[in-house]
C-alpha cells in the first residue's frame, strides 16, 4: 500500500509539473506577445514623431510658398527687367526709384497657393487673416534685394 500511495504521489507531481510547464510555456507566449506589441507601439510612435517632424518643417502657408517660388523664379541678381519679364506688372508699387518696392497679390504669383488657400478654406482654416497679404519685391536700385509678404497696400 506504501507503494501505491508512493507511486500515486509521483503521478500526482508529474502531472502538477507538466501542467506547470504548461503553464510556464502559456506566459512565455503571452510575454512574448506583449514584447512584440510594445515593440510596434515604438515603431509607430517614431512614424508619428517623424511625420510631425517633417510636417513642422515644410512651409505651411501659401504666402510662404509664393516668396519661396518669387525667389526661385527670378534667382541671384534679378533687375526690374527680369521681375517684369517673369512676374509682369505688380498690382501696385511704392518708394523711389532707387529703393522702390512692386507687390504681387499671392494668387497671381502662385497657381498653388491660390488653390492651396482654397483647400485650406473648405476645411474650415480661417484664411482671411491671411488674404490682405502681398508678396512685395523690394529693389535697391535696378535689382532685387529682398521678396518678401507684406500688408497688401491699396492700388496707386
Amino acid at each position: 500500500m506504501k507503494k501505491s500511495l508512493v507511486v500515486m504521489g509521483l503521478i500526482g507531481l508529474l502531472a502538477a509539473q507538466a501542467q506547470a510547464a504548461d503553464l510556464f510555456g502559456s506566459l512565455k507566449k503571452a510575454s512574448e506577445s506583449v514584447d512584440q506589441a510594445q515593440a510596434k507601439v515604438a515603431e509607430t510612435q517614431a512614424k508619428v514623431e517623424d511625420t510631425s517632424t517633417a510636417a513642422s518643417n515644410v512651409s505651411t502657408t501659401p504666402e510662404q510658398s509664393a516668396v519661396a517660388l518669387v525667389k526661385s523664379k527670378l534667382g541671384n541678381d534679378a533687375t526690374k527687367a527680369k521681375v517684369q519679364a517673369t512676374l509682369g506688372a505688380p498690382v501696385t508699387t511704392s518708394g523711389e526709384a532707387d529703393a522702390e518696392v512692386w507687390f504681387y497679390n499671392v494668387s497671381s504669383v502662385n497657381a498653388t497657393a491660390a488653390q492651396a488657400a482654397q483647400v485650406a478654406a473648405a476645411l474650415g482654416v480661417n484664411a482671411a487673416a491671411n488674404s490682405n497679404k502681398q508678396v512685395a519685391v523690394h529693389f535697391a536700385g535696378d535689382k532685387v534685394s529682398n521678396v518678401a509678404i507684406a500688408e497688401a497696400v491699396a492700388a496707386e
